[in-house]
């Protein structure tokens, strides 16, 4: 029998983890039909027609997980070069304990699950490995990948219902302004409340200053 070491486990889970979102598989197919030569952030950018704050997150990802690196180019102004690595496999793994959790509809139900249960007490500022392993009663490799893509998605799986459960509170209340203070029937962080309170503001009508959000006359 194989020992896998936990470095390895990691290592595998980054790989898979990677593979799961569709514009970081786009620049892979990119980068491999490419594959000798490589291809800069912008280049990417421009054909997949994505922003390159995007693509750099992506690619960072990749970088990670070891399938890109990069080199900077020659001449004029040093621009990243990245490239699809060599993958050598040198163990095999058993992947049957993570493909239920790479499955993108139960990841995210595990996902909301966690956080519904957390709402029901108070949902911490920091979310930890550990505490989705216990919450959800599953096992270290699954609570990786929910914790992995919690923080990915954490402005559509807190910060925006969150958001709406702000206006829900004032429109039942008919106020037009409300504090951090008057939200303690939220269970979470003040954290995430301020930050649901930034998003209001982000979209218009509503300002957020001091604590406090209040609707904008118009």
């Amino acid at each position: 029998m194989v020992s896998i070491s936990k470095r390895d486990t990691l290592k595998a889970m980054a790989v898979l983890y990677s593979l799961t979102n569709e514009t970081r598989l786009k620049i892979i197919e990119l980068l491999l039909r490419r594959y000798r030569i490589g291809m800069t952030p912008s280049a990417i950018a421009k054909v997949l027609n994505l922003s390159l704050p995007t693509v750099t997150k992506h690619l960072e990802i990749l970088e990670e997980a070891g399938i890109v690196n990069y080199i900077y180019t020659r001449g004029g102004t040093p621009s990243k070069l990245y490239k699809i690595t060599d993958l050598y496999i040198t163990v095999q793994i058993d992947l049957s304990k993570f493909v239920k959790a790479f499955n993108r509809a139960e990841l995210e139900r595990l996902a909301a699950n966690y956080i519904q249960k957390k709402m029901d007490t108070n949902l911490p500022k920091d979310i930890t490995i550990e505490d989705i392993k216990d919450t959800l009663k599953t096992d270290q490799d699954t609570a990786y990948v929910v914790y992995e893509y919690i923080n990915e998605k954490k402005k559509d799986l807190i910060v925006k219902p969150i958001s709406s459960m702000i206006l829900d509170i004032m429109e039942k209340k008919n106020k037009k302004s409300i504090s951090i203070d008057e939200l303690k029937e939220i269970k979470a962080d003040e954290f995430w409340i301020e930050s649901a309170c930034k998003y209001i503001q982000s979209k218009g009508i509503y300002t957020y200053r001091d604590r406090e959000l209040v609707r904008v006359e118009v």
